[in-house]
């Protein structure tokens, strides 16, 4: 009982960091130049056409959803 006590005194500052995408970004930048051995560039252009790919398939996505309903 204790550690759900724990748990939840801890999901809003966790709920704050997962939210924050500052912090994300930051960790997946180091997680890819340090531990994949990633130069910064490759990395930025990963996450560019990451988003960029990200919303180009969401609208058709989201008009064919519509249809389907």
């Amino acid at each position: 009982m204790e550690t759900n006590k724990k748990n939840l005194l801890l999901f809003p500052k966790y709920r704050q960091i997962s939210y924050d995408f500052l912090f994300f970004y930051t960790i997946n930048v180091l997680f890819l130049t340090q531990v994949k051995g990633l130069n910064v560039a490759t990395v930025v252009l990963a996450e560019t056409l990451y988003s960029v790919f990200g919303v180009l398939f969401q609208i058709p996505a989201f008009h064919v959803i519509n249809k389907i309903r």
